[in-house]
């Protein structure tokens, strides 16, 4: 470990630190995962992404930051689900009758008329 840690330009007792630290965040993420977890999908059907989900957690009383619920959130695979799309309401092909030209506008430009 010690020529590894010499090749990369640290010191052994960091990349022992970095080690212990990376682990200390996973336990103290974890119950806030696991309210993740609940809040996503099983309350909402999942149509919460994390800004939404950050109002919630810190209603639920966790102290929490939208960097990080967006990190864990990308982490765990946990995403919004889209809005369904607008059901089509215009059926431009149908054979109903065109309304009249009430006011007779003509809207064709002849072709000497360039400005």
């Amino acid at each position: 470990m010690r020529r590894v840690c010499s090749a990369f330009g640290f010191s052994r007792s960091s990349h022992y630190q970095g080690r212990s630290t990376q682990t200390q965040r996973t336990e103290r993420d974890k119950p806030l995962v696991e309210a993740m977890n609940h809040v996503h999908g099983h309350r909402y059907k999942r149509h919460y992404g994390s800004p939404r989900m950050t109002a919630e957690l810190k209603d639920q009383g966790f102290l929490v930051n939208h960097k990080r619920v967006a990190r864990l959130m990308k982490a765990h695979g946990l995403c919004a689900k889209p809005p369904k799309k607008k059901a089509k309401t215009t059926d431009s092909a149908h054979a109903l009758a065109v309304a009249d030209n009430a006011l007779a506008r003509d809207f064709t430009v002849g072709q000497g008329q360039v400005r």
